[in-house]
């Protein structure tokens, strides 16, 4: 199997799914809803995981390790799954979409490789708790509201300052955030 078509097992009563190496694509909205899918082997040759691929799939638990090959994760893919408890990428990650993570309450530390260059808005919005981040040296973008209603400012990686450079920092970046909870972030000339 090299493809399955969009939304093939939406809102399915699918508890586990090893997904082929042959398989280079899940495409958008193919486990929508699958709100009893618990656990899911991703392919090793894998390169997209497409919108809303996982939204929805309130069960799925544990930890999930994206595939080198994986460069963009697209917009909602994994929002509401509430039980996931850990994302590991890949050091090809570039992108991050739209509300990729929203709302995943079980994410509690994420760690970005240097290879991300694009956390749009809202990618981690209400994951409520989300206590520790780092920011990729290589950040071009971080997008409006990317953090909004996390923890995330409680810690800060490895020390209490926060250096940002090259970086786009949007409108409501730090909405919610308490000023004790933001720390102290330092801000080259020329942003």
């Amino acid at each position: 199997i090299t493809s399955i078509q969009a939304a093939a097992f939406y809102g399915t009563k699918l508890r586990s799914i090893h997904l082929p190496n042959l398989l280079t694509s899940i495409d958008p909205n193919m486990f929508t809803n699958c709100d009893e899918l618990i656990e899911v082997t991703l392919p090793d040759n894998l390169e997209t995981i497409g919108q809303k691929a996982f939204s929805g799939c309130v069960s799925l638990s544990g930890e999930i390790m994206l595939p080198s090959s994986v460069k963009t994760i697209e917009s909602f893919a994994f929002e509401n799954c509430i039980a996931l408890t850990g994302i590991f990428f890949s050091d090809k990650i570039e992108q991050i979409k739209e509300g990729a993570f929203q709302n995943c309450q079980g994410l509690t530390g994420v760690i970005f490789p240097d290879s991300v260059k694009s956390i749009e808005k809202k990618a981690f919005y209400d994951c409520n708790n989300l206590s520790q981040i780092n920011l990729p040296r290589n950040l071009n973008c971080l997008a409006q509201d990317a953090f909004i209603n996390t923890k995330c400012w409680d810690s800060v990686t490895n020390s209490q300052q926060w250096e940002i450079s090259k970086t786009w920092i949007h409108d409501g970046f730090l909405i919610y955030c308490s000023a004790e909870d933001a720390r102290c972030f330092s801000l080259p000339e020329g942003i």
